[in-house]
């Protein structure tokens, strides 16, 4: 999956909260063909996301680059929302804005904005991120 980011950082924790959503739906629909089934849909939804985060990295000018502060938020936030909502679909109501999933969503959020107010940001380039 490529992902286009600011900096290593911002790739590594967004990576790392992707993978953590996906799991957590993993979790949710591992027994048998119609689990899969429901996981495999999820999961395209979850690339639509990175397909949308990626393609904001397309666009030059500088109203563009003034939304920069939104596009971070952008991801975790549709990746959260996009979670909790699968779940209300699969009747699991206890983990709709689990303790632990609004504990990791506000810690993404909250590195995501020192990064966002680095004195460096707008004048930061994209870069493809690449998994450890």
């Amino acid at each position: 999956m490529k992902l286009r980011v600011l900096n290593n950082r911002h790739g590594k924790i967004l990576d790392k909260y992707y993978h953590y959503i996906l799991s957590k739906a993993f979790e949710l629909t591992e027994d048998g063909l119609d689990g899969n089934k429901r996981f495999m849909e999820y999961h395209k939804i979850c690339k639509g996301i990175i397909t949308q985060h990626n393609s904001y990295t397309e666009v030059d000018g500088e109203r563009e680059r003034q939304l920069l502060h939104e596009w971070i938020f952008m991801t975790p936030n549709l990746l959260f929302h996009s979670f909790n909502g699968f779940v209300c679909g699969l009747g699991y109501d206890e983990e709709v804005c689990s303790d632990d999933l609004m504990e990791k969503t506000f810690t993404v959020l909250k590195s995501f904005s020192d990064i966002a107010n680095e004195r460096e940001l707008l004048e930061s380039k994209f870069i493809n991120y690449v998994r450890d």
